[in-house]
């Protein structure tokens, strides 16, 4: 019977995934394959390129699946039940001969029955929580308009009194106590009192994650689409950054700040109880945190889809926190969607109380997930940022010293000494200097080994340090600034007497002469820019600080350029409790290529639960053509290798190339080029060899700016090919803004062409420790493999920009003879090796793309 508890009716997939529209065929073979992953809890890795309808089969395949699971699991639980008989037990222990053992087994099938009724009492109590909350959508509507009224009359009211509520702490709020406690502080206070309870039972649920808050939104969009968006409960996760609607706590700007700022307002408050409602809880320095509201927005939120946009929008109609209410949500919803670092990074996963027991785990845009977790990790801080926490530091334990407990003072000398060590260990190097240590040997050099550094991250964390000498720091350049406001005042009314006396008006000029110049008062800028720096400085000293915890042979510690920087290596650990713990893990993309990467350095625990799946693209082969150009129009090779990408012969070669291809491609050509200063050569001779003005009789060139927003830009170049019959070309860079996330769909991509391979800088420090630590880990074969993975994931990401719906064409152009090696199209998306054609002459590469042109312009001829 126990053994059966925990099993399984195996689910087959349905022929019908109630797609919002007749699917493609690969959309149904998607759509399957995620059913089958998910319900054999493997681990996928799901290809499906852009403008396949990869979001809509995710969400129809898996959505299909969790409503499948969840009814199959109440049917078994009902049939396990049905079929034990306890008279019959009882009939058969009373007729044993070994009557203490069947007394045994009986109990023990009692207690699994009565196991196997909560878990049904469970589900089905979900299930119809879960339905009311889907009907509640119109009387939610009409019960919202009357609080948002009843909102608006009581904040009028209180207006006065709310004004001096919520604003910075009081500087004899910011010493540090004895009663403090790392319980008291977690980030799920103010929330449900059970929140961190272990439930006996967890439910079935799909949690999906994607880089960012826009590519959230669109899911979000797309599940309104479907049927789903009556019959599935769904909510949106994510930090206190983005969905805190009061404005005296997301002024902090900083994400550790307004943590600890809510928490900090929610404590001032513990405790208060209303008589006529024990349950109601408040909190006098946020408004917006009150037991009835967040109820309120909670089933609001679950009565249908909302993105973050649309939850803060709620939130402040029924003035309720969207914070509070989306994590309350969570617990009831089926579907919960989240950006990467709320589901990849531990400690935001656990504060915002998000379980990932029993839930398959949708992780899209996953080509660069390992990358993605490291940067979480990874930090640094500068020596003027050390300098400034250092000196924050002092000031602070100089005015609170003699009201300090022993205790308290002594874990502060200890941090003070970490910083002083700190800065003699970046001071002392010059500023070309640069070196790399384990975390082990960083502590030696620096003389801090000896220090328990674990018991003093608690003791930051437990007193809330960082935050209090955040507020102190704030408090005293307030001071100050107020101080010399009043000095200026002064001073300026002593020059805008009426005395006649001529020396009463020269000693007024002369004392405004003399008071000491404050350029923040003259320059808001300048004020805003000292504040924020010394707040950064803190914070990032705490975020170093944490670094020095990793195991020795998790991360490095690199010195470069007077600036202290922690690299994360070791990315499978920090994934391993999500494999460990979540049902089936899914990671998509359009392209996922290679794979191997993902297998040796997430899966390898679990490589036996490895699923595969890659489609074709939704297109005609007739839409899209893929040339790798070994040589030039005179024959020069395409050898872009660093040494020899610049060189005089290969410039003229790769002018002469765009030039020819600029002639034949209608509206936009996008060259992805190696690197910015690559482009700037390419474009230095492009204008001095006078090839500028010829490509541009026809196409109007434009370049992805390194340092700038390229919104103009993409406006500017869309505009060109709308009004311009001979279109544009876009310089971008491979792995830079435009290589991602950015549709070249129809005539804005009718040409993609990617000069060279981009491999990494060999020569930078943690390029060279990455490959060194997956060789001691993997090998050396794998550690060479490393660098090649980094550049074919960069070109894959550009190749994809084209093509975005299925009656787009394109023409894909790799110059590079490099290409053509096997191993190289290897590495390429399926789709695209598929219809791969190595090209050893220009003139027939020439011939091929102006057909392929033609034969689309004669097409689009109206007969």
């Amino acid at each position: 019977m126990e053994q059966k508890l925990e099993l399984e009716g195996r689910l087959e997939p349905p022929t019908d995934f109630a797609f919002p529209f007749t699917p493609y065929d690969i959309q149904v073979k998607f759509m399957t394959a995620l059913f089958l992953a998910m319900e054999d809890k493997r681990l996928g890795i799901f290809e499906s390129p852009t403008g396949t309808g990869k979001s809509l089969s995710l969400l129809c395949g898996a959505l299909t699946w969790l409503q499948q699971r969840e009814q199959e699991r109440v049917n078994y639980l009902q049939e396990l039940l049905n079929s034990v008989d306890i008279t019959e037990l009882d009939r058969k222990e009373k007729e044993s001969n070994d009557w203490v053992k069947a007394q045994i087994e009986t109990r023990r099938i009692i207690g699994m029955v009565s196991k196997a009724r909560r878990e049904l009492s469970f589900h089905q109590g979900l299930i119809k929580k879960r339905s009311d909350y889907l009907k509640k959508k119109s009387e939610l509507a009409n019960r919202q308009k009357f609080s948002t009224s009843t909102k608006k009359q009581v904040t009028k009211e209180d207006g006065e009194e709310k004004k001096n509520d919520g604003g910075e702490p009081d500087l004899d709020d910011l010493i540090l106590n004895d009663d403090f406690a790392p319980t008291n502080y977690s980030d799920s206070e103010g929330d449900d009192d059970d929140l961190d309870e272990e439930p006996e039972f967890y439910s079935y649920r799909i949690i999906f994650a994607s880089r960012t808050h826009s590519q959230i939104g669109q899911f979000a969009n797309e599940l309104k689409r479907t049927k789903f968006a009556k019959e599935v409960t769904a909510v949106s996760l994510s930090s206190r950054q983005n969905l805190c609607i009061n404005s005296e706590v997301t002024r902090l700007k900083s994400l550790s700040l307004i943590n600890e700022r809510c928490l900090d307002l929610q404590k001032s408050s513990k405790g208060k109880q209303t008589s006529e409602n024990k349950k109601q809880k408040t909190c006098s320095g946020c408004e917006y945190f009150n037991f009835s509201g967040i109820e309120e927005l909670k089933s609001q939120i679950l009565s249908e889809p909302m993105d973050i946009e649309d939850l803060v929008n709620a939130g402040k109609k029924c003035g309720a926190c969207p914070y509070y209410a989306s994590r309350k949500a969570a617990k009831d919803a089926q579907l919960v969607l989240v950006p990467y670092n709320t589901i990849l990074h531990s400690g935001t996963r656990e504060g915002v109380g998000l379980k990932v027991n029993k839930s398959v785990i949708l992780l899209d845009e996953a080509h660069n997930l390992i990358e993605s977790i490291s940067n979480m990790y990874s930090n640094s801080i500068t020596f003027q940022q050390l300098q400034d926490c250092s000196n924050a530091l002092k000031s602070y334990m100089t005015r609170y010293m003699s009201r300090s407990s022993t205790k308290n003072l002594l874990k502060l000398k200890q941090i003070a000494f970490v910083l002083k060590s700190l800065l003699q260990f970046v001071g002392s190097t010059g500023d070309a200097e640069s070196k790399i240590l384990s975390i082990h040997e960083f502590k030696v050099s620096i003389g801090i080994d000896n220090l328990d550094l674990y018991e003093l991250s608690k003791f930051i964390k437990a007193s809330k340090l960082i935050f209090k000498l955040k507020g102190y720091v704030h408090q005293q350049e307030k001071i100050a600034t107020k101080k010399e406001e009043e000095s200026q005042k002064k001073a300026d009314e002593g020059t805008n007497s009426k005395k006649e006396s001529v020396n009463n008006r020269l000693k007024g000029k002369e004392n405004k002469k003399n008071l000491t110049p404050n350029p923040a008062l003259d320059n808001p800028v300048v004020e805003r820019r000292t504040k924020s720096f010394a707040g950064q400085a803190v914070l990032n000293f705490s975020e170093f600080f944490k670094s020095l915890l990793t195991f020795d042979a998790e991360g490095r510690i690199i010195l470069e350029k007077k600036t202290l920087k922690f690299l994360l290596l070791n990315t499978s650990d920090h994934f391993q409790e999500l494999i460990k713990s979540a049902r089936s893990i899914i990671l998509a993309g359009g392209t996922m290529k290679p794979y191997d990467e993902i297998e040796d350095q997430l899966f390898q625990s679990a490589r036996d639960r490895i699923f595969h799946f890659s489609c074709d693209h939704v297109i005609p082969d007739e839409n899209i053509v893929c040339l790798a150009l070994s040589k030039g129009p005179t024959s020069t090779p395409f050898d872009f290798t660093y040494k020899n990408r610049s060189s005089p012969a290969l410039m003229e070669e790769l002018s002469r190339s765009l030039l020819n291809l600029s002639k034949m491609v209608p509206g936009g050509l996008v060259c992805f080029l190696p690197s910015y200063d690559y482009e700037t050569t390419l474009f230095t001779h492009l204008q001095s060899s006078g090839y500028k003005e010829k490509i541009e009789a026809r196409k109007k060139i434009f370049r992805e700016p390194k340092d700038s927003n390229c919104d103009l830009i993409l406006t500017e170049y869309s505009r060109q090919i709308k009004n311009n019959p001979g279109g544009a070309v876009l310089f971008a860079v491979v792995g830079g803004k435009l290589s991602e996330g950015i549709n070249f769909s129809d005539d804005l991509g009718r040409c993609v062409v990617v000069v060279g391979l981009p491999f990494p800088n060999i020569m930078s420090l943690e390029i060279k420790e990455k490959v060194k630590f997956v060789s001691s880990r993997l090998g050396s074969e794998k550690g060479n493999q490393l660098l090649t993975n980094m550049c074919s994931k960069a070109v894959n990401q550009s190749i994809g920009r084209a093509i975005r719906h299925s009656s787009d064409y394109a023409a894909i152009i790799l110059l590079d003879h490099r290409y053509t090696r096997p191993l190289q199209q290897a590495q390429l998306p399926n789709w695209i090796n598929k219809r791969f054609q190595a090209c050893d002459n220009f003139g027939q590469a020439v011939k091929t793309v102006s057909n392929f042109f033609n034969g689309k312009a004669l097409n689009s001829k109206p007969l």
